[in-house]
């Protein structure tokens, strides 16, 4: 971006980041379509039980979703599920699925997991909006201009103990990975834990996202704070979010 001239004869940049503020294309709702479309998550993990409040039917900003799900801000993208939980793209408008709140919250279901993903996601986005006034926008590369700018999030990254955001590959990963020898709560000996079915990691992952889109330097780990604040603050979204659930408080 080349360099112009203040009034006042100091050099002074426009960061090509003030344009991309308009590639996040949120969608536009009908003025006769819902407010929300109501979808059930696990408000911790499968380890919690639905009896002291381990499921809510929460209320995710409504948009007309493509199957995946894929909508304006997020493109959830099911590639390297375990062969035990591979499925065909989650169709969250489906009338069936409408009807119901969305599936039933189940780690044997690989279909329940894009529709965790995808509305942890989109409430943490909404938290954010709804705090700032405006939309945010994605840090990531732009590989289309003729789409919106999307965050693709991929419930089965890898075989990984882990989770992250990743600027340069524009997405969300989540990780899976076998449990050990001894039962622990609801998991199996050796049975499959996903990230992507933890509230917390799915809301941390996302706020890094957005904290990226909002202030991109701090990615640059110029002293020990900066990574500091990036973790701390991405894990204080993910506990104050469990207060907006009336099941959990």
């Amino acid at each position: 971006m080349p360099k112009k001239q203040s009034s006042a004869g100091q050099a002074f940049e426009v960061s090509t980041r003030v344009a991309r503020q308009a590639l996040v294309r949120r969608y536009q709702r009908d003025r006769n379509a819902p407010l929300t479309r109501p979808l059930r998550i696990y408000t911790l993990d499968p380890s919690v039980s639905d009896r002291i409040g381990g499921v809510a039917t929460v209320r995710v900003p409504y948009e007309k979703l493509e199957p995946g799900p894929i909508g304006s801000l997020f493109k959830v993208i099911s590639d390297g599920a375990p062969k035990i939980l591979r499925h065909q793209p989650l169709d969250l408008d489906d009338p069936y699925l409408l009807l119901s709140s969305g599936l039933r919250p189940s780690p044997a279901n690989g279909q329940f997991h894009p529709q965790m993903v995808y509305a942890v996601c989109s409430l943490t986005y909404a938290a954010f909006r709804r705090a700032l006034g405006r939309d945010i926008s994605w840090a990531t590369n732009d590989d289309s201009a003729d789409e919106p700018l999307r965050l693709i999030v991929r419930p089965f990254g890898a075989r990984v103990a882990n989770a992250g955001y990743s600027r340069e590959a524009g997405d969300l990963s989540f990780g899976f990975f076998n449990a050990g020898k001894k039962r622990a709560g609801f998991t199996l000996r050796d049975g499959i834990i996903c990230t992507a079915l933890s509230h917390d990691i799915v809301a941390h992952e996302t706020t890094h996202a957005l904290l990226d889109g909002l202030r991109s330097l701090f990615l640059n780990p110029t002293n020990v704070d900066v990574p500091a604040f990036h973790e701390g603050f991405s894990d204080l979204v993910a506990i104050f979010l469990h207060f907006t659930y009336p099941e959990v408080v």
